[in-house]
């Protein structure tokens, strides 16, 4: 069946579930009837001639449908392990604000320096901490010295953590003084991470942390978002 039998009668009659080979040029997928096919939602409309190739091979039904749940398949993988290996913006800076004596969580954390993009890494919080990444903590105002520990209040860390930079677990940080902490076998199963205000013991908080997501775990992640892709049932 050629391209003006197509146009003109339409895909009645034809297996739509194999591939149909059209000896013409610059076929387009808006000049079918519509009423017997629609394009994917997934790829709109779009011209599909090869540049090097005397036919023109369209794919319909299962096969084509196919390309369409793999394309899909990859983009979600792709978007999943960047917000599990990501999660915070800005180089894994985390900006803490002058703090609030009377307020629990007493400290508010931002992305940015003009300190307009919140974190929610509180314990429960929607942003997390990655056992294997690393966070520089800057404090953008002297009020209410902020500190870190894994043994609680104004108590020097484990060897479970590490904080390098500006204050101690007794002074904290003030205005434009920061520390980076990273981590060492700390397990967010067992362990806690403590911030704190050096100089009210009722400013108390923690923050959430998360285990590295592995390569065994994205991969799982991947299976299980290609086969349920693939469960759908066909669109033509």
């Amino acid at each position: 069946m050629n391209y003006k039998e197509i146009k003109s009668k339409g895909l009645q009659g034809i297996d739509v579930s194999k591939e149909i080979t059209l000896k013409e040029y610059g076929f387009a997928w808006h000049e079918l009837p519509r009423k017997n096919i629609e394009p994917s939602p997934l790829m709109p409309p779009r011209r599909l001639a090869p540049p090097k190739s005397k036919f023109l091979s369209v794919t319909f039904g299962k096969g084509r449908d196919k390309m369409h749940k793999m394309r899909t398949a990859r983009m979600l993988l792709v978007a999943l392990c960047g917000m599990l290996l990501t999660p915070l913006a800005s180089g894994n800076t985390i900006w803490v604000d002058g703090g609030d004596f009377n307020n629990s969580p007493y400290y508010a954390f931002y992305s940015d320096s003009g300190l307009t993009q919140p974190l929610d890494i509180y314990s429960g919080g929607s942003d997390s901490l990655l056992t294997g990444q690393s966070y520089t903590f800057v404090k953008s105002a002297t009020s209410h010295p902020f500190y870190i520990s894994d043994n609680g209040y104004n108590q020097a860390s484990s060897n479970l953590i590490s904080l390098v930079g500006n204050g101690s677990a007794a002074s904290g940080i003030g205005g434009g003084q920061s520390f980076t902490l990273s981590f060492n076998g700390f397990d967010p199963s067992v362990d806690t991470l403590t911030y704190y205000c050096t100089a009210h013991s009722n400013m108390v908080g923690t923050l959430q942390v998360i285990p590295e997501p592995s390569a065994a775990t994205l991969f799982i992640i991947g299976g299980i978002a290609v086969a349920a892709i693939y469960r759908r049932r066909s669109w033509v």
